[in-house]
């Protein structure tokens, strides 16, 4: 249910309070949503390293001093705050009291960052930006967050605007994103910016949010009455090495502040980055046969035997990291056999560690053969499945060749009646060979 405040009929005891409350509000006039929206619950980025709630961001009304914004801590230990409206107005970035124009995307009522019209005055520009502590970037990194205005079908629709932009200089604690309204100081990377030309007109939010991933994306207009999640990839321009940080930045350039057309109020709420992981991924892979189905004996396994037609064998793989990351997720295939041998296996390969020994199930001899397993392992910790490049490393032994930089692995199977010369041949490459005395 929406209710729509009649500001003119307050009583005159109230008259303060009101005032209050559209200083650090959205505009006279516009409905307050009091229904619980749809995405409350929803959580941060699994591995994020940073995920704030927003949760006691500063007292509204949170005035700029000298353009620098004051912010509650420790809630916001290395945030920073900025207005770069000139005149700067009454507001900079609080949590709005009541009556909110909508609650939080999650948790309390008036538990999200809010930006408004008056961080300016008359129909001044403005620029008012948010800027997250300083992050790590690596292969894999990405943001999310929900953004809100307080348009809606049923009022005033005023083209509010958020750009989120990155640096990647070095500071000293206190970011530069300069001072005038349309500096942007070192966060000359944008990633996305929300309604560029302000346009008055609605975007419906996709039910599994808008997902940026190319650089200076874009998206048209300003969403109706929802809270609405922005996930930004690497490839919207996020670095894969280094570190800096994430701004939001609240930018009308024109008919802004209390008197203009184009600004209002916005939210931003849940918010996480996931750093990705720093390093270089690498595999190698041991491949032996037996005759027995003990893992324990692996070690001792030697890459050729000589059997008789008929003999169940069993193959044992062994992979080593040879890379710098971390690898969680583990499949195995050899082309012995028409399912995988592991699929999402998950335990934790630290670099320079090898795995347990792994006993495929077993083959019976029946001929000549050979077959080439392959070992795919991944930093992520439930599926390898859309992992992003630089984060999975591979292994492959194929039958009857050397691969450069890895143990060869693969087996042959050959019979007596060929020379021994060919079988020493084979031996010496590493090829693990089975061998069939005829009867």
């Amino acid at each position: 249910m929406r209710i729509t405040t009649k500001w003119l009929w307050l009583p005159a005891a109230l008259c303060f309070s009101a005032a209050v409350s559209a200083q650090a509000g959205a505009r006279p006039g516009t409905p307050v949503d009091t229904d619980t929206p749809s995405s409350a619950g929803t959580g941060f980025l699994p591995n994020a390293v940073i995920a704030q709630a927003f949760a006691s961001v500063a007292t509204a009304p949170n005035a700029a001093v000298g353009g620098v914004c004051a912010l509650n801590q420790p809630a916001m230990a290395g945030w920073f705050g900025r207005n770069n409206a000139a005149p700067t107005g009454t507001t900079c970035i609080f949590n709005p009291t009541a009556p909110v124009p909508f609650p939080a995307q999650d948790g309390g009522a008036i538990s999200y960052a809010a930006l408004n019209f008056n961080a300016s005055t008359g129909t001044n520009p403005i620029s008012t930006w948010l800027v997250s502590p300083r992050v790590n970037f690596g292969t894999g990194a990405s943001l999310s967050f929900w953004f809100r205005s307080a348009n809606t079908a049923a009022g005033a629709n005023f083209a509010d605007r958020i750009q989120v932009r990155l640096s990647t200089a070095a500071d000293a604690g206190t970011p530069d994103v300069g001072t005038a309204v349309t500096d942007v100081g070192t966060f000359t990377s944008l990633l996305v910016d929300i309604n560029p030309t302000l346009s008055s007109a609605f975007v419906t939010c996709p039910a599994s949010g808008f997902s940026i991933g190319a650089p200076n994306g874009t998206i048209a207009g300003t969403v109706d009455g929802a809270w609405c999640q922005v996930t930004i990839t690497q490839a919207a321009g996020i670095p894969t090495s280094g570190s800096g940080r994430i701004a939001f930045r609240h930018f009308v350039p024109g008919s802004a502040g209390p008197d203009g057309d184009n600004s209002n109020f916005i939210g931003i709420d849940t918010f996480s980055f996931d750093e990705g992981v720093s390093g270089t991924p690498g595999l190698t892979l041991v491949k032996r046969v037996q005759t027995s189905s003990n893992a324990a004996n692996c070690p001792t396994a030697t890459a050729s035997i000589t059997v008789p037609t008929g003999t169940q064998v069993y193959y044992c793989y062994q992979a080593t990291n040879t890379g710098t990351l971390t690898l969680q997720t583990h499949n195995l295939t050899d082309t012995a056999f028409a399912t995988p041998v592991l699929t999402s296996l998950q335990f934790t390969l630290a670099a320079t560690a090898s795995s347990p020994w792994v006993v495929s199930p077993a083959v019976t001899v029946t001929g000549s053969t050979s077959s080439a397993a392959s070992w795919t392992a991944c930093t992520q910790a439930t599926s390898c499945a859309g992992a992003p490049a630089g984060t999975t490393a591979a292994a492959t032994v194929a039958a009857g060749a050397v691969t450069a930089g890895l143990q060869q692995a693969a087996q042959a199977v050959t019979t007596l009646g060929r020379p021994a010369l060919i079988l020493l041949a084979l031996l010496v490459l590493g090829v693990a060979v089975v061998v069939i005395r005829r009867h």
